[in-house]
C-alpha cells in the first residue's frame, strides 16, 4: 500500500510523451525503443522569500528562501527529457491503480459503515419490541386457557362418552370431581395409532388445581395408573415444558411441573428455577439449535 508521500508525489507528477520527429509514423508504431517522455514535478506555493540584512542591489545578492518558514518545499529542475521503458510505464500506472482501489475501498466502507449503523441499531430495537409483544400475547392466550385440563393415557374407542371416561377414571383415583363440573369435553389431535390426549373445559379453575394436587392418587389403582392430568398450555410453553423434561430424562434436572402456565424445574441440588424462555435452559445443559 502506498504512503501518503507516495500518494502526494503522484498527484504533482505530470508526464507527457515526446515523439521523436524524425522518427515516420509507420516505424515507430512496430518501434520497441523506449519513448522519451517529459517528467516535471507541479510548483508548490512559492516561498516567502527574505534578504539577508545587508545584501543590497548593487552588490548582486539574491534573496533566498527560508527553509524553516511554512510552505517552503523543494524544486527539482529536469534540464532534459527523461527516457522510460514500457515496464516503467506499467509499475507507475500500477501504483497508481493501489493508490486509487485503496482509496475507494477506504472511503466505500466508511459510508456503508456509516449507513448499516443505524439500520442494525433499528433491528435490534424491532427486534427486542418484536419479542416483548409475542411474551404479552402468550401471556394473554395462557390466560384463556385457565379452566382447560388435558388428560392422557385413557384408552379411545369410537363413539365414546368422553365426559363419561374422565369421571370414571377420577372415581377409581378417588379424586373428587362432579359430572357439573365439566363443561365440555373431546379428543385432540389427528386420529393416531395410541390414544389422543382428551381436552376438558371445567368450570372453574378450582377443580382443575384440585385434580393436578390428587393426581398421585392416579398410580395406586391398576386401571389408572398411566393417565396422567396436565394444564392445557399454549404451543410456546408445551414446547418448554417439553425440553424441560429432555433434560430431566439426561439427569441434568430433578422434577419439572407447571402451574398456572408457568414452567418451573428443581436441578439436582433441589434449587428451584422459574423458566419463561429456552435461552434460560442453557445453564443446565441445553443446547439451542435453529432447527428444532
Amino acid at each position: 500500500m502506498c504512503d501518503s508521500n507516495n500518494k502526494r508525489a503522484l498527484r504533482d507528477l505530470s508526464i507527457s510523451f515526446i515523439e521523436d520527429p524524425r522518427t515516420p509514423k509507420k516505424s515507430r508504431e512496430h518501434d520497441s525503443t523506449p519513448t522519451e517522455i517529459e517528467v516535471s514535478v507541479k510548483s508548490p506555493p512559492e516561498p516567502i522569500m527574505q534578504s539577508t540584512p545587508n545584501a543590497t542591489a548593487e552588490q548582486g545578492t539574491q534573496p533566498t528562501a527560508d527553509p524553516n518558514q511554512q510552505g517552503f518545499h523543494h524544486q527539482y529542475v529536469f534540464s532534459s527529457p527523461i527516457t522510460i521503458s514500457a515496464e516503467d510505464i506499467q509499475k507507475i500506472a500500477e501504483a497508481v491503480r493501489v493508490v486509487v482501489r485503496e482509496s475507494l475501498r477506504e472511503e466505500m466502507s466508511q459510508m456503508i459503515a456509516e449507513k448499516v449503523k443505524p439500520l442494525c441499531i433499528q433491528v435490534d430495537k424491532l427486534r427486542d419490541e418484536n419479542k416483548q409483544l409475542k411474551m404479552q400475547l402468550d401471556e394473554l392466550e395462557q390466560y384463556g386457557r385457565r379452566p382447560l385440563i388435558r388428560i392422557s393415557g385413557i384408552p379411545e374407542s369410537s363413539a365414546e362418552d368422553t365426559k363419561a371416561k374422565i369421571i370414571d377414571v377420577t372415581t377409581k383415583a378417588g379424586i373428587e370431581l362432579s359430572p357439573d363440573d365439566i363443561i365440555n369435553s373431546h379428543r385432540a389431535g389427528k386420529p393416531r395409532n395410541g390414544p389422543r390426549q382428551i381436552i376438558a373445559r371445567l368450570k372453574s379453575v378450582d377443580p382443575k388445581f384440585g385434580i393436578l394436587k390428587d393426581q398421585k392418587k392416579l398410580r395406586s389403582h391398576i386401571d389408572t395408573k398411566n393417565v396422567r392430568f396436565n394444564e392445557d398450555l399454549t404451543k410456546f410453553r408445551d414446547r418448554l415444558m417439553y425440553l424441560c423434561r429432555q433434560l430431566c430424562r439426561r439427569g441434568r434436572l430433578s422434577k419439572v411441573w407447571s402451574s398456572t402456565g408457568k414452567t418451573s424445574v428443581k436441578d439436582i441440588n433441589g434449587k428451584v428455577y422459574h423458566i419463561r424462555e429456552e435461552s434460560e435452559l442453557v445453564q443446565f445443559g441445553h443446547d439451542i439449535r435453529d432447527d428444532i
